[in-house]
């Protein structure tokens, strides 16, 4: 079994072996060796298995021999299981063997399984089967715990990769940029979007391991449309930050386009290990910012148009009516003169009417809540 076991990183492998070659030495109805999952005791190899001993069985803390010698970590040996007053400890459903006898695995003093024997006669083991079984314990506990733990970061691997995998996936369809730079400067990772989506560089230029100050170089070359030297500040900004988010625009050229630049430091167990930064392309957003500032200004400009406007046919009516006033006053006033200042403050309140229509009009279109009112029209006289 020392033999078989030694270097060996294939845990079934082992249980296998160690059950094959006892029974090879030992009389036995059934054997299996378990192992601890929690608060389970979890059948991981059986020999000529009972039903409830088949591997993959799982027992709750507490239920069965077997954790009785788990949580001890004591050997039990029983010749006569009937008369035994631990027999309460087998399930009543299934059939008691007439012999018992089980070890309790132990790494570091600590208990993480058992390996288990029974027999269908009575008085089937001896003390000197419980000191060989003790003996082959010590020799496959090392072995097991090792194996186990090789499994575990096995398995560990293969999660991560299946994580790694799947945020490669999502950043290589994320609509944005991403690089990371090492402690040392240097590409570690860049995704697709910065070549297809927003055109910064050819992905042959991408390689991993090349400083951020080569790609900026490429950058200002091809495409940076400010001072010489702009994008690389930027980078040596990027390159001090250590404690915040840096976040800026960077406007460049062929095709024109603006980028906001997402820059933060990476720590790893409180150590600093390089520089991720996310460029968005915020070139739409930018550009709706621009229209949205126009039409404000445009806006604007109209109120004081309107307000303009308005002034104009007020001050007619009050000049008028103050007119009127005063001739009445004087007793100068006479029908032809009241006629002709009330027509020109009947025309200068329809012009203010129709102006604040308009008004209305244009808060309506801004709510879109507009009515039209369809009219006909001589379309030769309007052109005209």
């Amino acid at each position: 079994i020392a033999v078989a076991v030694a270097g060996e990183t294939d845990l079934d492998m082992i249980l296998r072996e160690t059950l094959s070659r006892l029974a090879t030495v030992l009389d036995f109805t059934g054997g299996l060796i378990a192992l601890v999952e929690g608060d389970d005791l979890v059948v991981r190899a059986a020999h000529n298995p009972l039903v409830s001993d088949s591997h993959g069985n799982r027992r709750p803390r507490g239920v069965g021999l077997g954790w009785l010698v788990v949580e001890r970590g004591e050997p039990i040996l029983s010749n006569d299981v009937a008369s035994d007053p631990r027999r309460g400890h087998f399930p009543s459903s299934r059939k008691l063997p007439g012999s018992y006898l089980a070890i309790p695995l132990v790494w570091h003093g600590k208990p993480f399984g058992l390996l288990q024997l029974v027999a269908e006669a009575a008085g089937a083991f001896r003390h000197t089967d419980l000191l060989l079984l003790q003996t082959v314990g010590t020799i496959i506990s090392g072995p097991i715990e090792l194996a186990t733990r090789y499994r575990f970061e096995i398995e560990l691997r293969d999660a991560l990769d299946q994580i790694r995998s799947r945020l490669e996936a999502i950043l290589e369809h994320a609509p944005m940029g991403v690089l990371f730079f090492d402690r040392e400067d240097r590409l570690a990772f860049a995704n697709s979007p910065l070549s297809d989506a927003l055109h910064l560089l050819p992905k042959g230029e991408l390689r991993l391991g090349r400083s951020w100050t080569e790609l900026a170089s490429q950058l200002e070359h091809r495409r940076w449309g400010g001072e010489p030297d702009r994008f690389l500040q930027l980078i040596n900004t990027t390159r001090l930050t250590r404690n915040e988010v840096l976040v800026d625009d960077l406007q460049l050229r062929a095709p024109d386009q603006t980028l906001r630049r997402i820059a933060a430091p990476v720590f790893e167990s409180g150590e600093f290990s390089g520089h991720l930064i996310i460029l968005l392309d915020v070139t739409a957003e930018r550009e709706a910012l621009r229209q949205a500032e126009q039409a404000l200004a445009l806006r604007d400009r109209f109120i004081s148009i309107a307000s303009h406007e308005l002034k104009t046919p007020l001050t007619a009516i009050k000049g008028t009516a103050q007119l009127l006033l005063k001739l009445h006053a004087a007793g100068r006033l006479d029908l032809d003169r009241a006629a002709r200042s009330l027509d020109t403050i009947d025309t200068q309140a329809a012009r203010i009417d129709r102006l604040v229509d308009d008004l209305l009009d244009v808060s309506r279109m801004q709510t879109s809540r507009i009515a039209l009112r369809p009219e006909l029209i001589d379309l030769a006289a309007l052109v005209s």
